[in-house]
C-alpha cells in the first residue's frame, strides 16, 4: 500500500508546482498582471485607465476615433506634446489593433477632442499626463 501512495503524492506535488510555475509566467506576459493587486504601481508604458483626467499620446500623432473601432472616423490626430481630458474609468474592449508595441491589444479610452467631442483612443498608445 506504501508503493501506492508514493507515486500519487509525487503526482500531486508536481501537479501544484506546474500550477504555480503557470501563474508565475501569466503574470510576467500580461502587462499589469504582476501588479494588478497594487494600484499604487502605474504602468510607464500606457494609460492605467484615466487616472489623472488627463492622457497624452505616447506616439507621433494620438488619433481620436468616433468609435472604439479601428475603421471609426478620426475625430482628431493629437500631436504627442499635447494632452486631452480622458473620461476615468471609461476603458472598454474594442477592435483590437497593433499598437505602440503592442499586438492584438483592445483596450480603448474615452477621450475628449480639442473642439469638445468625445472619442474614442487605442489605450496602450496613449500615457497618464501628470496632474
Amino acid at each position: 500500500m506504501k508503493q501506492e501512495e508514493e507515486p500519487v503524492k509525487k503526482s500531486l506535488r508536481s501537479r501544484t508546482v506546474a500550477s504555480l510555475a503557470a501563474a508565475a509566467a501569466i503574470s510576467l506576459a500580461i502587462p499589469g498582471a504582476a501588479n494588478a493587486a497594487d494600484h499604487s504601481a502605474k504602468s510607464a508604458s500606457f494609460t492605467d485607465g484615466c487616472a489623472t483626467g488627463m492622457v497624452t499620446p505616447i506616439s507621433t500623432w494620438g488619433q481620436i476615433r468616433e468609435f472604439a473601432k479601428n475603421n471609426a472616423r478620426i475625430l482628431e490626430a493629437v500631436p504627442n506634446d499635447q494632452n486631452r481630458v480622458c473620461s476615468p474609468n471609461s476603458t472598454v474592449v474594442g477592435d483590437p489593433y497593433k499598437g505602440c508595441g503592442y499586438n492584438r491589444a483592445n483596450g480603448w479610452i474615452k477621450v475628449k477632442t480639442f473642439g469638445g467631442q468625445w472619442g474614442w483612443v487605442a489605450m496602450t498608445c496613449w500615457d497618464d499626463a501628470p496632474f
